[in-house]
């Protein structure tokens, strides 16, 4: 029993210490794909929308440049711009865009899936996201 506490121990330190190794890389490549996106709308006060913490799981179908996992995206005056990283970046000119669609109900104040039909290569592409204020975002790329 008293070997068995021990190993608990040593588990819960070493995962503290990973996560704690862990987070300032996250917050850098977070901060950094979110200067990017904005970079590419234009500016700081450029963009019409800009979060954080979205959450990318592709497009159907898939592509080349099919990204997922968390990143920024943002939305300005003509495109829509997604970065996991400043490498790994993903835009949809708005003259592109089809629809856009959520799947959050009214009243719904947590995350929810934004899905962007846009033309890729002559075809229909739905790529998708999940991130807060989603009927938000698909009510301005509508607009």
């Amino acid at each position: 029993m008293e070997t068995l506490l021990i190993v608990l121990v040593i588990v819960v330190v070493v995962g503290v210490v990973a996560l704690l190794a862990i987070t300032p890389k996250v917050r850098a490549r977070q901060s950094a794909a979110s200067l990017f996106v904005k970079e590419q709308l234009g500016g700081e006060d450029r963009g019409e929308r800009l979060e954080r913490l979205a959450n990318a799981f592709g497009s159907e179908p898939a592509g080349d440049d099919e990204l997922r996992g968390p990143g920024a995206l943002g939305l300005g005056a003509d495109r829509l711009v997604f970065a996991l990283t400043p490498d790994q970046s993903v835009t949809i000119d708005r003259a592109d865009i089809v629809d856009a669609q959520t799947t959050a109900q009214p009243g719904d104040t947590g995350k929810a899936m934004l899905k962007v039909v846009h033309r890729r290569d002559g075809a229909e592409v739905t790529s998708s996201w999940r991130l807060p204020e989603a009927a938000e975002w698909a009510e301005a790329l509508r607009g």
